[in-house]
C-alpha cells in the first residue's frame, strides 16, 4: 500500500517538475524521453567538432562518492519549499524523509536502534526524484565555455581550445566552483575515482593538470562514460575491444551450458540468451571487428 502511494506521489512530483521546467536541461537521468544517449551524443558531437577545427577537447568525468548516502535531507526540503506550497505533497515528503531508524543484524542478533540522519531511502521510486532535486543546482556552477552533461550522479564537464593551456584554466575554475558547491550540498567528489582525458588527433599531447580538493585528477588514454569507452583519438577502438571481450565471454558461457549430457534445457537456454543478448546486432558487431584490434 505504501509503495503504491509512493509511486502516486512520485508521478505527481515528476509531472510538476517537468511542467515548471525546474530540472536542469543537462540532467538526463530518469526523465521521460531522455536517456544516456543524450549524454553520449552531446559529448561525441563536441569531440567531432573540435577535431574538425583542429582543436583539443579536455573532459573530466567526476564521481560523487556515495551520492545517495550523503544527500542532505534538509537541502531537499529547502529546495521543495521554494516551488511547492505547504500542502499535503510537501508534508508527505517531509514525513517520508524524517524519523527513519535502522538496526544491524549479524548472526541472528540485532544491534541497538540508530537514527538515519542522512541520505534518501534506498529502493524507493520517490528517492530517485528527490535526489534529482537535491543535485539540480550543480549545473549552475558550470559556466561557458565549459559544457556539462548529467545523468543522475554521473557528471561530465568538458571544454575545447587550441591547446591544453587554453583548456586547463576553464576546467580548473569549474572544479573549484564544484568543490565549493559540495561543501554546502553535503555531497563530495571522489578525486581518486574521477578521471580526465584530452581528445586530440596529435600523437603527443600533454596531460591535463586539474585538481579537486588539492588532489590531481588522473589523465587516462581512454575513459568509460555511461558504458561507452572513449579513446583520446575518438577511434572507438577501445570500445569495440571491450565489446568483443564481453561478447566472447558470454558466448563461452552459453556454449558451456549447451552440453548434450548435462547442459540446460532449451527453454532455459533461450531465457539466458535473451537476457545476455537483448540486441543481436551487438553480437554480430563483435565479430566484424578486425582481429588486430583484439
Amino acid at each position: 500500500m505504501c509503495k503504491a502511494l509512493e509511486k502516486i506521489i512520485d508521478f505527481r512530483l515528476r509531472w510538476f517538475l517537468e511542467k515548471t521546467c525546474y530540472l536542469s536541461p543537462q540532467q538526463n537521468g530518469f526523465r521521460k524521453n531522455r536517456s544516456i544517449y543524450n549524454n553520449i551524443h552531446n559529448i561525441q558531437k563536441d569531440i567531432i567538432k573540435s577535431q574538425e577545427t583542429n582543436q583539443a577537447m579536455g573532459l573530466v568525468a567526476l564521481d560523487i562518492a556515495k551520492a545517495y548516502d550523503t544527500t542532505w535531507r534538509p537541502r531537499i526540503i529547502e529546495q521543495l519549499q521554494k516551488i511547492l506550497c505547504n500542502g499535503n505533497l510537501l508534508i508527505f515528503i517531509k514525513n517520508f524523509l524524517e524519523d527513519r531508524f535502522f538496526k544491524v543484524k549479524i548472526n541472528g542478533h540485532l544491534s541497538s536502534t540508530f537514527n538515519q540522519e542522512n541520505c534518501v531511502p534506498q529502493g524507493s521510486t520517490l528517492s530517485v526524484t528527490l535526489f534529482l532535486v537535491a543535485i539540480n543546482y550543480i549545473s549552475e556552477r558550470i559556466k561557458f565555455p565549459v559544457k556539462s552533461s548529467l545523468f543522475a550522479d554521473d557528471l561530465n564537464i568538458w571544454c575545447s581550445g587550441k591547446n591544453t593551456q587554453n583548456i586547463q584554466p576553464y576546467l580548473q575554475d569549474t572544479l573549484l566552483s564544484l568543490a565549493a558547491w559540495s561543501e554546502i550540498s553535503g555531497n563530495r567528489f571522489s578525486s581518486f575515482k574521477s578521471q580526465s582525458i584530452i581528445f586530440t588527433r596529435t600523437t603527443k599531447y600533454p596531460s591535463l593538470d586539474v585538481r579537486i580538493y588539492n588532489t590531481q585528477i588522473q589523465t587516462s588514454r581512454s575513459i568509460k562514460i555511461l558504458g561507452i569507452t572513449f579513446d583520446r583519438k575518438n577511434t572507438w577502438n577501445s570500445h569495440l575491444k571491450d565489446l568483443r571481450k564481453v561478447t566472447m565471454l558470454r558466448m563461452n558461457i552459453l556454449e558451456t551450458l549447451t552440453h548434450t549430457s548435462w547442459g540446460a534445457n532449451s527453454i532455459t537456454l533461450k531465457q539466458i540468451y535473451t537476457s545476455y543478448y537483448p540486441n543481436l546486432n551487438t553480437v554480430l558487431l563483435s565479430f566484424l571487428i578486425p582481429n588486430n584490434l583484439v
